[in-house]
């Protein structure tokens, strides 16, 4: 019986490295959480709350997303459920936005962000990279009344 114990250890070590690449969400595929207005003087025309994703740098918000999707707001009440799906690699700064619908002359405006939420003082934004292997739910405080802007 012990003459074949060494054969079984390194069995049970080879399956075991088999499984170390397991991660919760595909990888690179896409990001979820979910956006808490702390207000609610929603706007209910002319645009859409949207997440966006800013490349993370100096300045990121006087200029246009890479990424914005909106949130649909029909599906339930508050806290909203959103995913945003990226293609390519980079580090981002995940925001809640308002979106005017009818040009893409105004940059959206920032309501809320990842790591700051709604502080206006903070600039510090907790930078989210692609492609995704944490599995992490990526929630942000956020206002809906846009007087209340970050930026």
């Amino acid at each position: 019986m012990f003459k074949y114990f060494p054969f079984l250890i390194f069995f049970a070590l080879d399956m075991a490295a088999c499984n170390d690449n397991i991660t919760f969400q595909p990888e690179g595929d896409y990001i979820s959480g979910f956006a808490t207005f702390v207000d609610t003087n929603y706007l209910c025309h002319l645009g859409h709350y949207a997440i966006a994703l800013y490349p993370a740098g100096a300045h990121p918000f006087y200029s246009q997303p890479v990424e914005c999707q909106y949130i649909n707001m029909s599906e339930g009440n508050n806290p909203f459920y959103f995913r945003v799906s990226h293609e390519g690699k980079g580090d981002f700064i995940l925001a809640v936005v308002w979106k005017i619908d009818s040009t893409n002359y105004y940059n959206p405006i920032p309501l809320g962000t990842y790591g700051c939420d709604t502080s206006h003082q903070c600039t510090r934004h907790k930078i989210v990279e692609f492609p995704n292997f944490t599995g992490l739910d990526y929630n942000i405080l956020c206002w809906s009344d846009t007087s209340k802007r970050l930026f």
